[in-house]
């Protein structure tokens, strides 16, 4: 094998192992961004029920409270 083989060869290889880690670096991108999305879409919609349910909880306890005649049960 001729220096100039041995060297085709070596650029080739090196070609192939830097476009492998291209694509495993895209792969992992990807992979990080999807689940990104995915945890941050999980917070925003457990927070919206979170906040949900707080409300209708502070509206029926107050609608239960004035039953009793307790209005102002947020003053301190």
């Amino acid at each position: 094998m001729s220096f100039r083989q041995r060297f085709s060869y070596h650029n080739n290889h090196g070609d192939i192992c830097s476009s492998a880690v291209a694509l495993g670096g895209l792969l992992v991108r990807v992979l990080l961004i999807t689940t990104i999305l995915r945890c941050y879409r999980f917070f925003i919609y457990c927070s919206a029920s979170a906040w949900r349910i707080t409300f209708e909880f502070r509206y029926f306890s107050s609608l239960s409270m004035e039953t009793f005649g307790i209005t102002n049960f947020d003053a301190h």
